[in-house]
């Protein structure tokens, strides 16, 4: 394969690890890629660094932008990529030298997605996961996300390689209103418009959790609730094209589980208890009966479960909310 693979990396106050991160994609052993660095108005060094990658190596290229966060970022470099492939990096992360040639690997046969694993590091630890090696097409797409849901990864946004000209046709863009879970909704949006995807075996991207970072901040219930329900949302979407029961019960499982935190949120930053009893009373009429798909393996989420299932409205609220204030 002689095509071009950009790889996009959007960079925020990321000077501690940015030549890490770029040297290691400058090694990769498939070396017909670009790199597009998106300087997303860092505050730090990583302008300067960036801008002399570029002038280390022709297949950089930087483009510096007011920050508008890492979706924004995003969406710059899908609008300047030449590749006839992409995929996204983040400028904490590293990749081993093989994380190109795996995408590369699945793109026999028209192939239209094509997902590896993700090793996750924390304090010093990797954790790897890997799909089990399969093709999928039409309505058996369906079930290829469920199998990749197994591993708890289909969220990722860098264990994927993208084909330039669909994510173009259909106008695909990051949505910049969401901050939680951008990435697989991107994905599952997506996968609305293509009839094929691969799963390879193999896994090259190491994810750093940093302490601290984007995932681990507090959010309120606006935030985590938006997030949630568009995630829903496309994931329904694609049930409007294909046929799975598996699939479905996998959407419900999701929502719930994400849900918990909004629920939480909900009780914890209350300022007016109204607004909590409406918002807690729509979710427990739509949602009481979505619990049976979800079991909880976290003693906070059994006991919100067993709160939630309780079969009158007012108290289920009432215990919800003490339990919730001695979270406080």
């Amino acid at each position: 394969m002689n095509s071009i693979i950009t790889i996009i990396v959007p960079v925020y106050n990321a000077a501690l690890y940015l030549e890490r991160c770029v040297n290691s994609l400058l090694c990769q052993s498939f070396s017909n890629i670009e790199i597009l660095l998106i300087n997303d108005g860092s505050k730090d060094t990583s302008a300067a660094i960036c801008d002399k990658l570029s002038s280390q190596d022709c297949r950089i290229k930087v483009f510096h932008k007011e920050n508008g966060g890492v979706s924004s970022a995003r969406n710059l470099g899908l609008g300047k990529a030449s590749g006839t492939h992409i995929c996204f990096v983040d400028a904490d992360d590293y990749v081993g030298p093989s994380y190109i040639e795996n995408f590369v690997e699945g793109l026999n046969n028209g192939m239209e997605l094509v997902f590896q694993g993700i090793n996750l590091l924390r304090n010093g630890i990797i954790e790897e996961r890997c799909p089990i090696s399969g093709r999928y097409v039409g309505n058996d797409i369906l079930n290829g996300i469920s199998d990749i849901n197994r591993f708890s990864m289909f969220g990722f946004v860098c264990n994927k390689l993208y084909r330039t000209d669909i994510i173009r046709k259909n106008k695909l863009l990051f949505d910049t209103s969401i901050t939680l879970s951008e990435d697989r909704i991107f994905a599952l949006q997506y996968i609305k418009h293509i009839e094929c995807l691969v799963t390879i075996s193999k896994s090259s991207y190491i994810y750093e959790i940093q302490q601290g970072g984007l995932t681990n901040r507090w959010r309120s219930y606006d935030e985590l609730k938006a997030a949630a329900d568009a995630n829903l949302n496309a994931a329904l979407d694609l049930l409007q094209k294909w046929d799975s029961p598996r699939f479905q019960d996998d959407t419900r499982r999701m929502y719930v589980m994400s849900s918990y935190d909004y629920i939480r949120s909900l009780f914890l930053s209350e300022n007016n208890s109204t607004i909590t009893n409406q918002r807690y009373g729509y979710y427990y009429k739509a949602y009481r009966k979505w619990q049976s798909y979800y079991t909880p393996d976290d003693r906070m989420h059994k006991i919100m479960q067993t709160i939630i299932r309780i079969p009158v409205l007012f108290v289920s609220r009432y215990l919800m909310r003490i339990y919730m204030q001695g979270k406080k």
